[in-house]
């Protein structure tokens, strides 16, 4: 019934918090969670599914009380590798969020978190863009700090952190854009800068649910970042038409 309630709102906050606390409760697991998630995407928008099997991902780690490897393995349970990948990221989003689950501690690395991500076999894309939000969150780094430890890693690995740096951000500065995209100017390559600009765009499409919402934002943004920043938008637009 709660999930009939079906909002976008900020990230899609409302399915993290429902699948988390039913995972965490005592019917926790008993429901058909692809038709659930198929029911829930009815419009056909891959938006829609991407939001209910993301916040799956929130729910394992409850499930499992924080065991990263647990919770992998009940994503890699359902339908399709597309949704697989989907609660993946759900996962790694939840591993490091502020809320510390009992078993989360032995998949973190305290002394240097972004080394967290080098024993992982399944979602490390995912893991790598999520860490960002561990330092900023929990370890009190600025932006600024975080982007420059992003910087310095391997370039594989970079850029998958510099894009989540930049959308950890952009998520806590959704009215001041401006110096976000900044940041992503300062010391940046350009390869990475326009994976800084992605992470912008990503998270602002995620927090409004609307496309329309970034164009806008492509608009304001430095006339060396326009044609990245609408290519960008328009590919996050299949996401948002009914099938």
């Amino acid at each position: 019934e709660a999930i009939k309630h079906q909002t976008d709102y900020c990230n899609s906050g409302y399915i993290h918090g429902l699948f988390e606390a039913y995972f965490e409760s005592k019917d926790g697991g008993t429901l058909e969670i692809d038709t659930l998630c198929t029911n829930y995407a009815e419009s056909g928008r891959p938006f829609d599914s991407w939001q209910c099997y993301h916040g799956v991902g929130h729910g394992f780690m409850y499930q499992h009380s924080g065991n990263l490897n647990k919770a992998l393995d009940s994503c890699s349970k359902l339908r399709s590798t597309e949704v697989v990948n989907y609660c993946n990221n759900g996962v790694f989003m939840e591993l490091f969020n502020n809320e510390v689950l009992a078993e989360e501690s032995s998949f973190i690395n305290y002394k240097n978190p972004l080394l967290s991500c080098e024993e992982v076999s399944t979602g490390k894309s995912h893991c790598q863009f999520y860490v960002p939000s561990y330092l900023t969150q929990n370890m009190n780094y600025t932006h600024e700090e975080t982007m420059d430890l992003c910087n310095q890693l391997p370039l594989k690995e970079s850029y998958a952190c510099v894009k989540g740096a930049a959308a950890e951000s952009a998520k806590r500065n959704q009215g001041n854009l401006d110096e976000v995209i900044r940041l992503c100017d300062q010391t940046l390559s350009l390869g990475k800068k326009e994976a800084c600009l992605t992470g912008i765009i990503g998270i602002t499409i995620n927090q409004t649910a609307s496309v329309e919402q970034a164009l806008a934002l492509c608009e304001v943004m430095p006339a060396h970042f326009k044609s990245t920043c609408l290519a960008t938008v328009e590919s996050y637009r299949p996401m948002f038409k009914t099938q």
